[in-house]
């Protein structure tokens, strides 16, 4: 996505963080370490045994998911505040 179809608030927020790469392939992963509950955690590791799979692959993916949920509901939002004239431009 260029800068230019860029608003305000999305480029105040990709300053503070690195712009995601639209290939999942050539996504360079990044560690974080997180806290869930036992209960969570016991549930997660349920569905990683039935699937195959690392317990931190499927996290991972199911949090990938989310993340994406997310920034469509953030970029909405801040579209509607581009639109009522809530979200000032560079310059203003």
């Amino acid at each position: 996505m260029a800068n230019s179809q860029l608003n305000s608030l999305e480029i105040l927020f990709l300053k503070q963080n690195k712009p995601l790469r639209t290939n999942a392939m050539s996504l360079d992963k990044k560690s974080i370490h997180i806290k869930v509950s036992p209960e969570f955690h016991a549930r997660l590791a349920a569905m990683a045994e039935f699937n195959d799979k690392d317990i931190a692959e499927l996290g991972a993916k199911m949090l990938e998911r989310e993340i994406v949920a997310a920034w469509h509901d953030f970029n909405v939002l801040v579209n509607r505040a581009n639109r009522v004239g809530l979200v000032a431009t560079d310059g203003e």
